[in-house]
Formats: C-alpha cells, structure tokens, sequence
C-alpha cells in the first residue's frame, strides 16, 4: 500500500453522511495549496493517496499519456471565481454518456500537522505550503470527481463515499469513448499483445490503455496455481499501460501504478525505456514514478484483462 500515515488511511466520518453538508474530518483543513497548473500536465504528476481510487487514477494518468488536452481542456473557469480564488467547471458523463457539469475550488483537504494532504499527495514530494507550490490539477480533478459521484452541492465532498469503477469506465466518465475489453483466459498472448501494439506509435500508447488485477478472492477460486508474491504483483488493483517494450528477443508491457511506486521485482527490465514522438526519442528510467516493464507472458497470466478507450 501507499506509504501514508495510518490515521489517514483509517475511515475518519462514521455513520450516515448528510448529502449536503461539507466534510470536515477532525484535524484537517481545506486549503489552496499551489498552482492548478505549472507546467503542461504530465502521467506522473498522477499519484494514488491512501484512498482506494486506483482506477480513476489510472485512468487519469493514461489520459494524460495519451491525450493531454483533454486534460488541459478539461477544466473551465467559473465565472463565480476570479484570479485569487479560482473555481473550475468540470464535466462528467454517466454510462449513458449524459452529461453532468460541477464546480469545486481548489481547496482540497490537508492535515493541519505538517500540512499533508489526505488522499492525494500531488505532484511532487515536497508537501510543505511554504516550499515550491504543487501543480494541483490532479487533486483538483478527484476533488470534482467526488463531488459529481456522490450528488452533493457542497465544495467539501466526502472522500469516504466514493464508487469505485473499471479503469475504462472511469476513463469514459471523464472523456467518453468507445471501450474494446480482452479478458486475458479467453485470448491468446499474441492477441493481447497485438492489442497493445494497434494503440501504440512505435512503442508508445496513443489511446487510453488500462488493466488491473483481480482480488484474492477471485485469485482463490479460479486461479489458485498464480503466486501473485513470488512476483511482488499488486492484487486487485489497477494500471495504465504506456506502451510496450523489447530487449533480447523477450517482449514486455510497459506499465505504470498510480501509486508513483511499485513492488513489482521479477520478471522486469532495468534501465531506461526509450521511445519516440513525433520523431523525438524520449526515455523514461524503469523503476522511478511508477513505471515498470513486465515480461508478456508475466502479464497475461497474472492480469484480467486489456482495454483500450478509443474517441467516439
């Protein structure tokens, strides 16, 4: 799990929760805390915190690999905000594909004791307001996405009550698309790959590509000979796909775990991933931010499916 500090992680409202009443946990305090944007956003500026969002996360960060205007685009100004206290208009779309507008500020909530954000923690690892500012935009994004998710009018959303989804689903909830699903025990390892690659320029993703591990419940009753630990593989979790990658003749997914970190120790490269756009090579250290390469055979074995989210 993320490394955070445990009373974070432990549920701080108990009970029902009032629709419209703003979320105030004990010890904490909403805060506008850096810049929306400092830069062009980036995969990495996308990093889980101690709630269980892996998916929206992911989804998220495979967004902005792969269509960072959307991103950009995204938010609006409000024209209940100004310059000094900005409000964002966001939309998101039901599996209907209608449309639903909220707006947030960029207060998010932060422990009042060394001023550390609960849930997400942004896009450095400088957590100090009197240091470098954060681009916030991530947090900012999952603050909105809450809010539209539990229906409330409140610019302080509770964070316990959120509904998890599918990596795609929640990519489609942000941007719609088209989602083209492979289950890895119905297909063959070259259908998965080739799936992987048609969404790539060279070995770089162009569409959203996602994946995720089943629980261990289901690992249990159904695939009880895959030794997740051997593999330092997270269970029940979800992953961006950034493309794929090839080194003596074995070929590998290039993944990334939202949590800005990973376990994974077998079966992985090492050293750089290099790739192109646009004709410019680019590289990325395997092992930093998240991303790692994992031998095909590896990957589909141990993960549930592939998916790809095309433009509609």
């Amino acid at each position: 799990k993320p490394e955070i500090e445990p009373e974070i992680v432990r549920p701080i409202t108990h009970g029902p929760v009032k629709r419209d009443l703003p979320w105030e946990p004990e010890g904490f305090e909403w805060l506008d805390t850096g810049m929306y944007f400092n830069e062009v956003p980036e995969f990495s500026d996308v990093q889980q915190g101690a709630i269980g969002n892996c998916s929206f996360m992911s989804a998220l960060s495979a967004l902005v690999w792969t269509r960072p205007y959307v991103i950009k685009n995204e938010a609006k100004a409000s024209e209940l905000g100004n310059e000094t206290s900005p409000i964002h208009s966001f939309k998101f779309y039901d599996e209907k594909g209608k449309a639903s507008t909220v707006e947030v500020s960029e207060r998010i909530p932060m422990k009042i004791s060394g001023n550390q954000r609960i849930y997400y923690f942004g896009c450095s690892t400088d957590r100090n307001i009197a240091g470098q500012p954060d681009e916030i935009w991530p947090a900012v994004i999952e603050k909105a996405y809450f809010k539209w998710q539990t229906g409330t009018s409140t610019d302080q959303p509770n964070y316990n009550n959120f509904k998890t989804s599918k990596p795609g689903a929640a990519v489609c909830q942000i941007h719609p698309g088209i989602r083209t699903i492979l289950q890895h025990n119905k297909c063959s390892l070259n259908e998965i790959l080739d799936l992987i690659k048609e969404n790539c320029n060279g070995k770089k993703a162009v569409h959203p590509l996602l994946t995720f591990t089943p629980d261990p419940d289901y690992v249990a009753q159904n695939w009880p000979d895959r030794n997740y630990e051997q593999y330092g593989i997270t269970q029940n979790h979800s992953f961006t796909i950034l493309g794929w990658d090839e080194k003596d003749g074995e070929q590998y997914v290039v993944l990334r775990n939202p949590w800005a970190r990973d376990n994974t120790f077998k079966d992985i490269l090492h050293g750089d991933w290099c790739y192109d756009v646009e004709d410019i090579s680019k590289k990325i250290p395997y092992g930093q931010k998240g991303v790692f390469a994992l031998r095909v055979e590896i990957y589909h074995k141990y993960f549930y499916w592939t998916e790809v989210v095309h433009e509609k």
